[in-house]
């Protein structure tokens, strides 16, 4: 698509955005005794959004508060842009879109909108900032430099 214009909010208030998360683990052992686990993660040492979630399951181990924290900061971000049509377009899309000033967003489609009227598209929705050479931090993979490896 070739974009038009477009409109990006940031806010802290969603709630996909969030720095602690704490998961709740509540289940009968094999011998009938109740059991509790917790599970948590915070970015910083004074969180400031935390999410409460509690789980009627046994405990996994540690890591899914962690997981889902880190996945977080880079949510928050809505971006809708509207632009010539190619027909094409459709709700659960992958999307990616560069605007000036903000790092790669990237997301799924949440909505399209046909504007007949004018001819245009509108898609919006909500992404999460990611590097232009992200797949560079995956591990094993090949870096832009010739001959090196990333194996972080």
């Amino acid at each position: 698509m070739n974009i038009t214009a477009a409109d990006e909010k940031l806010s802290r208030d969603d709630e996909s955005w969030f720095d602690g998360a704490v998961y709740v683990y509540r289940w009968t052992d094999e011998t009938g005794a109740a059991q509790t686990r917790t599970d948590a993660y915070a970015l910083t040492p004074s969180p400031s959004k935390v999410i409460r979630v509690e789980l009627n399951t046994p405990y996994p181990g540690a890591g899914r508060a962690q997981n889902i924290v880190q996945r977080s900061p880079g949510k928050g971000r809505t971006v809708a842009v509207t632009g010539i049509p190619s027909w094409t377009e459709q709700t659960d899309q992958a999307l990616q879109v560069l605007l000036d000033g903000t790092p790669i967003q990237t997301g799924i489609t949440s909505s399209v909108r046909f504007n007949l009227d004018d001819d245009t598209v509108t898609v919006t929705s909500r992404t999460t900032d990611t590097p232009a050479d992200a797949i560079d931090l995956l591990p094993g993979t090949i870096n832009a430099l010739p001959g090196t490896i990333n194996n972080l």
